[in-house]
């Protein structure tokens, strides 16, 4: 039997759904898709790099596999990068030819003008141009825009 902090995540998830069982549909319905998730993820774990979102994201793009698409996608980051590095990576981004999804502050991402609205400290932005919502910065809500 597996051990450790991804085994008893599962474990304690599958408790969670046979004691939500008959009371909550919806709770037992969600530990039991987390419980498959982590299942998933001990099947196939992914890939965790570290290295600079400027200088390595490129040599970490070229690694996926051929006919993917690549998303690169990322919250809450580039609000602690110096505005020059915010605009190199929005420029190493658009040359992956990658779907690019990031969730930041507004005027955060460099050359896109965004509504604002109080509440809504964060915006879905594709490919650095295009403002799709207003998010949550945890992602408990978001407001898709026309």
């Amino acid at each position: 039997m597996n051990t450790g902090p991804v085994a008893d995540t599962a474990e304690r998830c599958r408790e969670f759904a046979r004691e939500a069982h008959g009371r909550s549909a919806a709770y037992e319905a969600l530990a039991e898709a987390v419980a498959g998730a982590v299942a998933a993820a001990r099947r196939d774990p992914p890939t965790v790099a570290r290295g600079d979102l400027n200088t390595d994201l490129p040599e970490l793009a070229a690694r996926a596999p051929a006919g993917a698409t690549l998303v690169v996608y990322h919250s809450a980051v580039l609000a602690y990068v110096a505005a020059e590095d915010r605009a190199r990576f929005a420029d190493t981004v658009r040359g992956l030819g990658a779907v690019w999804l990031s969730n930041e502050g507004p005027g955060v991402v460099p050359g896109v003008t965004v509504p604002t609205r109080e509440g809504a400290p964060f915006v879905l932005i594709r490919d650095g141009r295009t403002p799709l919502a207003l998010t949550d910065p945890h992602g408990t809500w978001l407001d898709w825009l026309e």
